[in-house]
């Protein structure tokens, strides 16, 4: 957290065991201690109502004030399918390993699936947006570039208030060479989400 310059860092874990999640939250401080803990557990298909209780927990541990827009903003959920939901965390841990051959392939077929189970969430367009970049860089053929830009298009279509997709389209129009435009969206991310 030293090296971030934040007062604490959010840790947390997640198990799931026959259809129940275990979520593990931490608030730790800097040097490393324990500022505040919580484990939710509840039905994967209640997710979006563990969501909103973490929130609530981690905002009152915090002792934070937030506007309703603020508390509307962090209830808000990306999808209405929990399935959706899960495909998408599939691909984001791939990615996060895109160095292990066949990750990125494998991301790319989580995200599919994440969008056609929810064709309107736009975190699974974005993240196909992250895949199809990543393809781009490990092969520099231009047309994983052009599908960069093109999902992360559609996923400004769909959620134009998440800084999340303005990043990603920023990220993938850079790669493109498009840098005023790439410019424009990562400020654009910074506006919506300054801390981001």
């Amino acid at each position: 957290t030293k090296d971030l310059g934040a007062t604490y860092l959010v840790e947390g874990s997640v198990q799931e065991s026959s259809g129940t999640l275990r979520v593990s939250l931490h608030l730790v401080r800097s040097d490393r201690s324990v500022a505040w803990g919580d484990i939710i557990e509840g039905k994967f298909d209640a997710i979006f109502d563990l969501q909103s209780k973490l929130a609530l927990a981690l905002t009152n541990a915090l002792v934070v004030r937030v506007s309703a827009s603020e508390l509307e903003r962090i209830n808000a959920q990306p999808t209405s399918s929990p399935q959706a939901l899960s495909a998408y965390w599939q691909g984001k841990a791939l990615l996060e390993r895109a160095d292990v051959k066949g990750n990125v392939d494998e991301a790319v077929s989580a995200f599919e699936q994440a969008a056609k189970l929810d064709p309107k969430f736009a975190l699974a367009h974005t993240g196909l947006a992250e895949a199809y970049r990543q393809k781009y860089l490990d092969v520099r053929d231009p047309i994983w570039a052009q599908q960069a830009i093109d999902e992360a298009t559609n996923a400004l279509g769909l959620d134009p208030n998440r800084a999340e997709v303005r990043y990603v389209l920023g990220l993938t129009l850079a790669g493109a060479g498009r840098l005023d435009e790439a410019s424009a969206e990562l400020y654009r991310a910074l506006a919506l989400q300054p801390n981001y």
